[in-house]
């Protein structure tokens, strides 16, 4: 889990720094993600909805490639009630971003994993 961590830090970094991610940091990541694999978390059918809106989402523009592939890893990891609360408090840190730095772009990987982090913290305590 701890490499795991490390890897979804350094693709926060570069997303944070150049709005870009290298493919191999998410192929490692998606490698990683591999062993924790719970097969409870997510039903098929539920992930391949979710996966189409995201590709749509990509296509619109509103995403980018690698903010669909972490989020669809995490689909398969974690059960939809934490992913739920991770996205929440990515897309409030986001959004918080966006309208005090009045942006239209912003680096939502660094916001996934603060948002990770901080749901961790809460499972934690």
């Amino acid at each position: 889990m701890l490499f795991s961590w490390i890897i979804l830090g350094k693709m926060a970094y570069s997303d944070a720094q150049t709005l870009h991610v290298n493919e191999l940091d998410l192929w490692i990541y998606c490698g990683l993600c591999c062993f924790h694999l719970n097969y409870y978390s997510s039903f098929l059918i539920v992930f391949l909805i979710l996966s189409c809106g995201l590709i749509f989402s990509v296509i619109q523009g509103y995403l980018g490639s690698a903010d669909r592939d972490c989020i669809m890893i995490m689909m398969l990891v974690f059960p939809y009630q934490e992913l739920l609360r991770i996205l929440l408090f990515a897309s409030i840190f986001g959004l918080f971003y966006a309208y005090t730095r009045q942006k239209k772009m912003i680096p939502y990987l660094f916001f996934i994993v603060l948002g990770h982090f901080l749901n961790f913290c809460l499972k934690v305590l």
